[in-house]
């Protein structure tokens, strides 16, 4: 039997102090049919960063956009979304 695929969103801003963290914890869950896709909502801190190098590791979805708020961050995410 195969297992759904579920689609994991992330917005994304200004969580540097976090994101590598939350990524990982994501990453190194039992359940492996899910597609991680983070978005970041324009940071101005070093979050790009810690994200796309976690990106090379692992081969998760990346988008970045100008700051639009969590909402905007989510719907470019779902647009992305296959599970």
């Amino acid at each position: 039997m195969k297992w759904p695929l579920v689609s994991i969103l992330v917005p994304c801003f200004n969580h540097e102090r976090y994101i590598e963290e939350c990524l990982l914890s994501i990453l190194k869950q039992d359940y492996d049919n899910f597609e991680l896709i983070v978005v970041n909502d324009g940071s101005t801190d070093a979050s790009a960063e810690k994200i796309e190098a976690l990106r090379q590791i692992y081969g998760f979805q990346f988008y970045q956009q100008d700051n639009q708020g969590v909402s905007a961050a989510v719907n470019t995410a779902l647009s992305h979304a296959s599970g």
